[in-house]
């Protein structure tokens, strides 16, 4: 079972960044008949398990349990998720965590690589402030804050809630109702915020004592709600998704200019990027750089071979179907497209939509998504 709350860093305003990240740390740490520790012991002790994570545009709060002991697991979510105290005793120890993992943060090459990709990449939108956080404006969130963004945003009708396992519907639904039966108010709609169209390079330059250079490009792209999102999909695919993939062969194999490469397809609600992650030697970047745009522009001039289409769109079903053989990624798949698409059953269109995409289509999201003015 896992309930997703139409609330995560996104929602937040500069002054609040990181209070989703902190709620999810505390929102197992006790309610006013479940005391610190009792949340976590009960699951545990029918044999359970019990966790959470946030993102930017959702926070998610899931427990696994023997199908026999499904209302407890119903009763221990419902009861977090809309009686949280957020004491303040275990406030003071989860942010002393929190600001833990940002120092350690600030310690990785590569969690420092990829929030200054987004950083560089969005000037406007909120998914340029990191999910955690930064450590000035954590240190001063309050019990109050967390109370009051608690009220706003963990209302029944801004949750999705999904089950998947051996249950009774019926008993299941008259289970949910009585749960969730109080009536809250209406979460406010979130900030319609537009990121402004980039029309120049971007670049941003960060020395550290570290044992190789990390490269990222990230080119804007529309999420996942739009028409172009599937096409993407394959041209990541095709161009550094998996080992067999154009600039792993290039770059890697055949000239070995990099030590890794991949790129993928950051689809979220609001506004995209195609990005490329390499690690080379730094005295390899115009090398490096050269090579990844013959390849790029490779595919704006002639179409892919069939051959390594239909590769690319049995590669894409192929995980999109493993991820849902549990079901515990299931319960994920489904959660995703009811609060990122509107629909649960938009799930069972997505590989309609990637078969449909012709070599044509890749050619002209290539053409139209990866420049240089859209570049950082």
């Amino acid at each position: 079972m896992q309930v997703w709350v139409k609330a995560g860093s996104a929602y937040e305003k500069d002054e609040q960044g990181g209070i989703s990240h902190l709620i999810e740390h505390m929102f197992f740490k006790g309610t006013p008949t479940r005391g610190p520790g009792v949340i976590a012991k009960t699951i545990e002790g029918c044999g359970g398990s019990i966790n959470a994570y946030t993102s930017l545009d959702y926070t998610v709060y899931h427990v696994v349990v023997p199908s026999r002991e499904w209302q407890t697991g119903l009763e221990v979510l419902a009861d977090a998720a809309r009686h949280s105290l957020f004491n303040k005793v275990e406030l003071v120890r989860e942010k002393k965590v929190v600001l833990e993992e940002i120092k350690r943060g600030m310690d990785s090459p590569m969690h420092v690589f990829s929030d200054t990709i987004f950083s560089t990449a969005y000037k406007v939108h909120p998914y340029r402030r990191p999910i955690i956080g930064y450590k000035n404006v954590v240190e001063k969130l309050n019990h109050k804050d967390l109370l009051d963004y608690f009220k706003m945003w963990y209302q029944p009708k801004n949750m999705v809630l999904v089950a998947v396992g051996n249950f009774e519907e019926e008993l299941f639904k008259e289970a949910v109702n009585h749960c969730f039966s109080e009536v809250g108010k209406q979460s406010p709609e979130p900030l319609h915020i537009e990121e402004p169209a980039q029309n120049a390079l971007r670049l941003k330059q960060i020395k550290k004592d570290v044992h190789e250079t990390y490269l990222g490009l990230a080119f804007h792209i529309p999420g996942m709600g739009h028409d172009d999102a599937y096409a993407i999909d394959i041209l990541s695919e095709i161009l550094g998704a998996q080992e067999s993939s154009r600039l792993n062969e290039v770059l890697k194999l055949k000239k070995a200019i990099v030590h890794s490469i991949t790129s993928y397809a950051f689809t979220p609600k609001g506004p995209g990027l195609f990005i490329i992650q390499v690690t080379l030697d730094y005295k390899k970047i115009k090398e490096v750089l050269k090579e990844v745009f013959t390849q790029i522009d490779e595919l704006k001039r002639k179409d892919i071979t069939q051959e390594e289409l239909q590769r690319a769109k049995r590669s894409i079903s192929a995980d999109f179907i493993y991820d849902q053989e549990a079901a515990q990624g299931w319960a994920r798949t489904l959660g995703y497209f009811q609060v990122i698409m509107g629909d649960a059953r938009k799930n069972e269109q997505y590989l309609r939509h990637i078969q449909a995409v012709s070599p044509e289509d890749i050619r002209r999201v290539t053409k139209k998504y990866l420049s240089l003015e859209k570049l950082s």
